[in-house]
């Protein structure tokens, strides 16, 4: 019998497809360099991917639990040293 190893090397959710993940990030430093802030972003073309193949679930199933990431993020960051 198939198991679930063989099930998810024949299934289209194995195949990842290629992509070009880009980000950007900016920082400003004070002169006393104990302050930073900066902006970023992360997947700025929103590619979507395989992020995760999770373990194998119930038996007979050949069924694997996938997490997929694709969406676009910023962020702000801030630090401060005292």
């Amino acid at each position: 019998g198939a198991t679930g190893d063989v099930a998810l090397g024949t299934r289209d959710t194995a195949l990842r497809p290629n992509i070009t993940d880009y980000g950007a990030q900016a920082t400003w430093t004070n002169a006393q360099e104990n302050f930073s802030i900066g902006i970023w972003g992360r997947n700025l073309r929103e590619d979507v991917d395989i992020s995760n193949v999770g373990p194998f679930i119930p038996a007979g199933t050949f069924d694997n639990a996938i997490g997929f990431r694709g969406k676009r993020e910023f962020g702000l960051t801030a630090s401060y040293g005292f």
